[in-house]
């Protein structure tokens, strides 16, 4: 096994390229059952016809965890020197297409919705010393407030998508990655999620352009529906997020 070069850093975990193949390499404080499920569900939305690089293997490497899938050749839809409007607005209808194509897609079965505010860590706690007191709760209450609205539909929802989450390959398809969160719910509830996605990772406009777009795009989605959840999309992300993160997600469920 040959890690040729590093592809992306987040919270614990790496991935790598190796040839013509991605590793994911997650610490071992994730438990067994966080890396099963995302294998499953990635190979489930396969399964459903949805773009999605084939799995390979997942298996055991010293004390981390790792998934193996193909190597898609091309970029994250949202990776590029460039940020005038109209390509910035050409990538977001992007990443809106995979979202309409996931969330037009009835869940598998074996997709389950998370009973409690996500923080999959087996070791310590998400919510840490440097967080306001009362965070766990907080999270926890504003989870348990939208889930019944969020859950209440029968789609396959990502529930983690980011920008470097959906790949345009050079071939000119769109991939879409990292299935760990996915959740039956409903498609607003996967906007919110999305929307704080972009805000973290891109800016408050970027957010705010892509809210637009998704309301025009897809009919069926009013704003108040989306904007409602919010708060729940929030709790949803907190415990992935560093310090910074959390503070704007907690300001939101607030």
């Amino acid at each position: 096994m040959q890690f040729d070069r590093i592809i992306s850093v987040r919270n614990n975990r790496t991935v790598f390229r190796d040839g013509e193949l991605c590793i994911k390499v997650l610490e071992d404080d994730f438990p067994a059952s966080f890396v099963l499920s995302e294998a499953t569900n990635m190979v489930a939305a396969a399964e459903a016809g949805l773009n999605v690089p084939k799995l390979r293997e997942v298996n055991l490497h010293g004390n981390k965890r790792l998934i193996t899938y193909d190597y898609i050749v091309g970029s994250p839809i949202l990776c590029s020197d460039r940020d005038d409007a109209d390509f910035r607005a050409q990538r977001l209808n992007l990443l809106i297409d995979a979202q309409l194509s996931i969330n037009g897609t009835r869940c598998p079965e074996c997709i389950r919705n998370p009973r409690t505010a996500p923080n999959f860590r087996s070791t310590g706690t998400a919510c840490t010393a440097h967080d306001e007191p009362n965070t766990a709760d907080i999270v926890q209450i504003t989870f348990n407030s939208g889930k019944h609205a969020a859950f209440a539909g029968d789609k396959l929802c990502h529930g983690n998508l980011a920008p470097e989450n959906v790949i345009l390959s050079s071939g000119g398809e769109l991939y879409i990655i990292d299935w760990a969160y996915a959740y039956p719910g409903t498609p607003e509830s996967d906007a919110a999620i999305c929307c704080l996605m972009l805000w973290l990772t891109c800016g408050e406009q970027t957010a705010r352009e892509y809210f637009e777009l998704y309301l025009k795009r897809n009919g069926s989605c009013s704003s108040d529906a989306i904007t409602t959840l919010l708060p729940f999309a929030a709790s949803m992300l907190y415990n992935r997020e560093n310090a910074a993160g959390k503070k704007l997600l907690l300001s939101i469920m607030k």
